[in-house]
C-alpha cells in the first residue's frame, strides 16, 4: 500500500520535472514535436524553472528567442505562451528580439502584440537595440511606435544608452529621428556626459549637443 501510494505521489512530479526540463530544452533547440507534445499534456508553456545542474529563470519563448528559433517562436505563441512575461534580469522575448540577426523574430512578435516598453522605469526593446548598434531592430521598432525618449533605467534614453555604448550608427539614426540630443536625467547627466570617444563627443557637438 505504502509503495502504491509512493507511486502515485512520484510519478506526477517526476513528470512535471521532466516536463518542465523538456520543454526548455526543446524551445532552445527548436524541438516541434517536442514543444506540441508538452503542450497537449497541458504543460505551463511560461515554466521558469528547470530541474537539472543549471538554473534559468527565462521563459521557453525566451529561450527560443535568444537561440534564434523561429518556428519555435512562432509556435509557442500559436499555442498560447504569454509574449510579455518577463525572464532573468526583466528581459522580454521583444527585448531579446533587439539582438542583431533577430529581426525576423522581432517582427514576428510585434505582429501578434508584443508590448515595446512593458516596464516603466526598465529599458524598452528600442533602448536594447540602441545597446547592441542594431539599426534594423530599430528602425522595425520605431515603425511600430517606440517612444523614442523612453526613460529606462538610470533615467536613459535610448539616446543615452547608444552614446555609453560608442554605438556611432545608432547615435547618429536616433538623432535623425528627432532623439533630444539634450534631454538630462534628474540627476543632471547628459547625453554629451555619457559619450567615451573623441568621434563621439564630436559627432554630438556637431549636431548640436550642450
Amino acid at each position: 500500500m505504502c509503495r502504491l501510494l509512493l507511486l502515485v505521489l512520484v510519478i506526477p512530479f517526476m513528470l512535471a520535472v521532466n516536463g518542465c526540463v523538456g520543454i526548455h530544452d526543446a524551445a532552445r533547440k527548436g524541438d516541434l514535436q517536442a514543444i506540441r507534445r508538452y503542450a497537449s499534456w497541458g504543460g505551463n508553456l511560461d515554466a521558469k524553472e528547470r530541474f537539472n545542474l543549471t538554473w534559468s529563470v527565462d521563459t521557453p519563448l525566451i529561450l527560443a528567442v535568444n537561440s534564434g528559433q523561429y518556428d519555435a517562436v512562432k509556435l509557442l505563441i500559436e499555442l498560447g505562451a504569454d509574449i510579455d512575461e518577463k525572464g532573468e534580469a526583466w528581459y522580454t522575448p521583444v527585448g531579446c528580439a533587439a539582438y542583431p540577426g533577430q529581426e525576423r523574430i522581432l517582427q514576428l512578435l510585434l505582429d501578434n502584440g508584443a508590448k515595446i516598453e512593458p516596464f516603466k522605469g526598465y529599458h524598452s526593446a528600442l533602448s536594447f537595440a540602441a545597446y547592441y548598434g542594431n539599426v534594423k531592430a530599430a528602425e522595425i521598432l520605431l515603425d511600430h511606435n517606440a517612444d523614442i525618449e523612453h526613460i529606462g533605467i538610470d533615467e536613459a534614453t535610448p539616446l543615452m544608452v547608444a552614446v555609453c555604448n560608442d554605438r556611432v550608427e545608432m547615435v547618429e539614426f536616433l538623432l535623425d529621428h528627432g532623439a533630444d540630443i539634450n534631454t538630462r536625467a534628474s540627476y543632471d547627466k547628459s547625453v554629451f556626459g555619457g559619450a567615451r570617444s573623441k568621434q563621439m563627443r564630436e559627432l554630438l557637438i556637431a549636431r548640436g549637443a550642450k
